[in-house]
């Protein structure tokens, strides 16, 4: 499924654009710090594989904590590389991956 244009942000790697979003209102769980802030990454143009970051930290906009995190686009691309040095293939159909990171240190666990 991709992500809808509205909403969603540009991000450029080696001339590669991508598309990423963070959800603007939190889920139930979310907001009651049950999960953590989350994000997800695909191709501008012609999307196929998606990658889901989990911050590992709760979102601003939480009911019980006032966090005070901001995802940027470097975050992103920090991300985005570690994703693709890991075998990431944004272009493979299906190939959906998940990337722990936490923006006070480096990514910390990658899933395939």
């Amino acid at each position: 499924m991709a992500i809808p244009k509205k909403g969603s942000r540009k991000v450029s790697i080696d001339g590669i654009t991508y598309r990423w979003s963070i959800r603007a209102n939190p889920t139930y769980s979310e907001a009651n710090e049950w999960s953590n802030l989350k994000a997800t990454v695909e191709l501008y143009d012609s999307p196929a594989s998606v990658l889901s970051i989990d911050f590992m930290v709760p979102r601003n906009d939480s009911w019980i904590s006032n966090g005070k995190v901001k995802v940027t686009p470097a975050d992103i691309c920090i991300c985005i590389n570690q994703s693709i040095s890991l075998g990431w293939d944004s272009s493979a159909k299906g190939d959906n991956h998940f990337l722990e990171y936490n923006p006070y240190n480096k990514p910390l666990k990658q899933d395939f």
